[in-house]
């Protein structure tokens, strides 16, 4: 259904803030699909640069870098489903999951999850549902992946 989709390339989100969830995007059912984009410094108490409440979610070689919540720094998949592939997540800050928080489905492909400096905390936060992380490259935090609920995978992940 063309009314429930939407489908963005070149996008750029920067400098938004939300008092609740998704500093520059929040959605809520349907399918959001995502390429080449940029979400850079935006804030919020959930989903820093992205909240992803229900629905699909395709985001794909794109940057999200310096955005800040409590639970996923960048983006926060609370019970959708996403399917996050060719990422740069730097520089993003949390205190469950710099780079990401899962309570959905997610699968997180060939990207990269990185800090300037030694990140507290975890980067890749599962609080339930599934989490699959493959070909990824985690680097400069405390914890990669910290699993609080649900299931999580990682492969060939350095």
């Amino acid at each position: 259904n063309s009314y429930n989709s939407v489908t963005l390339r070149r996008g750029a989100f920067s400098g938004n803030s939300a008092a609740g969830n998704g500093g520059a995007i929040f959605t809520d059912g349907g399918v959001l699909a995502l390429d080449a984009s940029v979400i850079a410094g935006n804030t919020a108490a959930a989903g820093g640069g992205l909240y992803n409440a229900t629905g699909v979610l395709m985001l794909t070689n794109s940057y999200l870098f310096t955005n800040t919540a409590t639970d996923g720094g960048a983006l926060n998949i609370a019970d959708g489903a996403a399917q996050l592939a060719n990422l740069v997540l730097g520089g993003n800050t949390a205190t469950n999951g710099a780079a990401l928080s899962s309570g959905g489905s997610t699968q997180l492909l060939q990207s990269t999850v990185a800090s300037p400096t030694v990140g507290g905390g975890s980067a890749i936060y599962v609080a339930g549902g599934t989490a699959g992380v493959t070909s990824t490259i985690v680097a400069s935090y405390t914890t990669g992946i910290q699993q609080a609920g649900g299931v999580a995978t990682a492969d060939y992940n350095l």
